[in-house]
């Protein structure tokens, strides 16, 4: 609990910091899809706005000059059953990853961006009956540690941004814990985002 405190008041010290110096923010709501290789323009659109799964969530981000830092949540809560009832299990996940963001045109409508930082997942049971997961094991959390690389770009009309990144999620650090599962990551992740944005 103390752990999760420091590193709670950490990331929360480091937004405070940001904002407090950057000369704009940006708040918006996101849409992500995971993908095991580098993904067409068709497989995006299928996964992002059509059947394929996607992670809502939001997106922070703030910019001093030509750097920043992007936080982006997301958040999502699934049944493996088929027909899920009130005796189905249920699941949360959660999707995090804060990056430093390099801002290569600053000031034109079309931005292209360069990321490096660290991604977070989580899923855990929200129900009282236990699941077994792969390993056969009853367990009711995952939970995993990740790099991130990731290009992309924002488009910038007045106070309105989009935002369309593709990250490569690195090789996770799993939680060395009898009761911790590790969290499958995808190699590939898409983030499209819009929002507004405050200079």
């Amino acid at each position: 609990m103390k752990r999760r405190i420091v590193l709670i008041a950490l990331i929360m010290s480091i937004v405070a910091a940001g904002v407090a110096t950057a000369d704009s923010v940006a708040f918006g709501f996101t849409a992500t899809g995971g993908f095991p290789e580098v993904p067409d323009e068709e497989e995006i659109y299928s996964s992002l706005f059509g059947n394929g799964p996607i992670d809502p969530g939001f997106l922070f981000t703030f910019r001093d000059n030509d750097w920043g830092m992007s936080f982006d949540f997301g958040l999502d809560f699934s049944s493996d059953d088929p027909e899920p009832d009130d005796e189905s299990d249920w699941f949360m996940d959660l999707d995090f990853t804060m990056s430093y963001d390099w801002h290569v045109l600053r000031g034109f409508i079309v931005d292209p961006i360069l990321q490096i930082g660290w991604g977070m997942n989580l899923q855990t049971s929200i129900t009282d009956s236990e699941y077994e997961f792969d390993s056969g094991e009853p367990e009711y959390v995952r939970l995993g540690f990740h790099p991130v690389i990731g290009a992309g770009v924002d488009v910038n009309v007045g106070n309105l941004f989009a935002r369309g990144v593709m990250q490569f999620q690195g090789v996770p650090f799993n939680v060395p814990s009898p009761d911790v599962q590790p969290y499958p990551i995808s190699p590939i992740r898409v983030l499209v985002s819009a929002g507004i944005r405050l200079d």
